[in-house]
């Protein structure tokens, strides 16, 4: 009885221990890891890309021609005896000196070769023929005119996209059903962003004179010898005019930057700008001024929200400032005078002035540039052994959202899963979606200068030297910023491209036939074991107690 109970509380233990274990999933972690793509367009899918191309306006020509000849005239210098006619007279007289028939010695007889019929005994001298005359080809080819310059590039976008916890729960083993073991990965993973920048587009103009022209002339001339003809001609004085931006910063340059040709045009009374930002610049009649800038809203990482990523950048386009009260002076006196609200007085030694009210109102438009990116952490996944997938039996399964996978089941025994990880946009792979908004920014500048006056005295006081005095005075001034509103300029969702992928460790999925025992009955198997064990302990030390007798024999406890 003893040793069954013992048996009995082991076995429960063990089991309640083994079902616990059995029960325990573990977590897939293949730690963090992210995607970068680098030099996308921000206007549309693809690479980033230049324009870069030059237009002429002009002649152009590519021209040649040849005239002439070359005539080989003949030798005349007569004829001379042949030297083989010598050589077989000589053969035929020491044939006949043997007694030979001339016949014999000429045709031959049986073992006898003959020396053949006599060859011609005179041949032609051999004077060459004289080259006589000249040949001679002309070619030119040229342009002239003015030409055009222009590149510009689309921009580009780096991105780079992080995850972390990127995680799965994986059961240690799973009891098989009737079709095997269904398998939920419950799969996590957290946006980290990382960074997203762009490059604005840039532009670079540039033109010119163009006065290339070569002329050559090549060929020969012979009598008796032959002399070579060559002359040519290479002119390619092209005269830049004016560049725009070729220093990335908004620089016009003009002639080359030749300091003569400025110096000449300066002399004359010519200005020339020499670029962006052009500051300061009056309007017509001093009605205001204004201010002009090369915008560069190159985007710099905002941050995530855990679902997207954002950038923003913002530039300086155009800040205009209307002199307000002279414009309206204008029109109240229908074009009189500016000065309505103001007026100066001649002091004979000096001057005095003031302003009732000075009102300087003027908007200033930026170019700002928003970028939103959307990434969707995509998996394909490839198994050691087919699984049920939608009722199908397949060893891969692709194009699926991590953080949205379906049920699998697994066959019995030890699955290996391996994961390939990366970003998907609408069925399209390392791809993420992107919006772009290009936006004028219309911000506004109000400021008010209340009643204020000046005055400036100049006078020679003899002896006293020169006395100057310029002072002005006001009750202040009354500023005003306020944003205007926004204007769309561009907006476009796309997918932006360029990502790279990220093949994870694998894990193993097992499913089992052993009978999955809930936490609860667990715990209760294994209090039971420990107090069968307990109550069989206590059982063996009540045995192995010796028992003691009083001396009437009764037992003592």
């Amino acid at each position: 009885m003893k040793t069954t109970i013992n048996r009995m509380a082991v076995c429960l233990a063990a089991w309640s221990l083994a079902a616990t274990a059995w029960a325990d999933p573990a977590l897939y972690d293949p730690g963090s890891f992210g995607f970068e793509s680098e030099d996308q367009s921000m206007w549309g899918p693809g690479e980033a890309f230049q324009l870069d191309e030059d237009y002429f306006f002009g002649l152009e020509w590519d021209e040649s021609t040849s005239f002439g000849s070359i005539n080989n005239f003949p030798g005349t210098g007569g004829t001379i005896t042949n030297p083989l006619y010598t050589t077989w007279s000589l053969a035929l007289s020491a044939c006949t000196a043997t007694s030979l028939s001339r016949d014999t010695c000429i045709n031959g007889a049986i073992g006898i070769p003959g020396i053949g019929d006599a060859p011609s005994r005179t041949i032609s001298n051999p004077v060459p023929a004289v080259p006589v005359g000249a040949e001679v080809t002309l070619a030119t080819d040229g342009r002239v005119g003015f030409e055009f310059g222009v590149t510009i590039d689309s921009g580009s976008v780096d991105a780079a996209v992080g995850f972390d916890n990127v995680t799965a729960t994986i059961p240690d083993a799973i009891e098989a059903g009737a079709n095997g073991g269904l398998v939920n990965l419950n799969p996590t993973a957290d946006l980290t962003g990382d960074d997203l920048t762009s490059q604005f587009p840039t532009i670079v103009l540039t033109s010119g004179l163009v006065f290339d022209i070569y002329a050559g002339i090549s060929g020969e001339a012979c009598i008796g010898g032959c002399v070579p003809i060559n002359a040519s001609m290479n002119v390619d004085p092209d005269l830049p005019i004016v560049s725009f931006n070729e220093d990335g910063e908004g620089g016009i340059e003009w002639f080359g930057g030749d300091p003569l040709l400025e110096a000449v045009l300066g002399a004359g009374g010519v200005s020339l700008p020499t670029g962006l930002p052009a500051e300061d610049i009056p309007l017509a009649g001093g009605l205001g001024e204004v201010d002009l800038f090369l915008p560069q809203p190159n985007a710099s990482y905002d941050g995530t929200d855990g679902t997207s990523l954002f950038a923003s950048g913002q530039d300086d386009l155009i800040n205009l400032t209307l002199d307000f009260d002279n414009l309206v002076s204008l029109v109240a006196t229908q074009g009189a005078t500016q000065n309505l609200y103001g007026g100066s007085l001649d002091l004979g030694f000096g001057s005095a002035s003031w302003d009732f009210v000075d009102v300087d109102f003027g908007p200033a438009l930026d170019l700002r540039q928003e970028f939103t990116l959307t990434p969707t952490l995509m998996v394909d996944l490839a198994f050691s052994r087919p699984v049920d997938y939608l009722g199908q039996m397949v060893d891969f399964v692709g194009g699926l959202e991590w953080n949205a996978l379906p049920d699998f089941m697994f066959g019995l025994g030890e699955t290996l899963v391996t994961p390939t990880f990366y970003l998907g946009y609408e069925g399209q792979r390392n791809v993420a979606g992107f919006m772009n908004e290009l936006l004028l920014d219309i911000n506004g500048l109000l400021e008010i200068d209340l009643l204020t006056f000046g005055i400036s005295i100049g006078k020679d006081l003899g002896f006293l030297g020169d006395y100057r005095f310029n002072r002005s005075w006001g009750l202040g001034s009354l500023v005003e910023e306020f944003d205007i509103g926004r204007l769309s300029l561009f907006d476009l969702d796309f997918g932006l491209g360029g990502f790279s992928e990220y093949q994870a460790s694998a894990f193993s999925v097992r499913v089992g036939e052993a009978t999955a025992v809930s936490e609860p009955g667990s715990l209760g198997l294994l209090l039971l074991g420990l107090l069968l064990l307990a109550v069989a302990a206590r059982r063996r030390r009540s045995a192995a107690e010796p028992a003691t007798f009083s001396a009437s024999g009764g037992a003592l406890a």
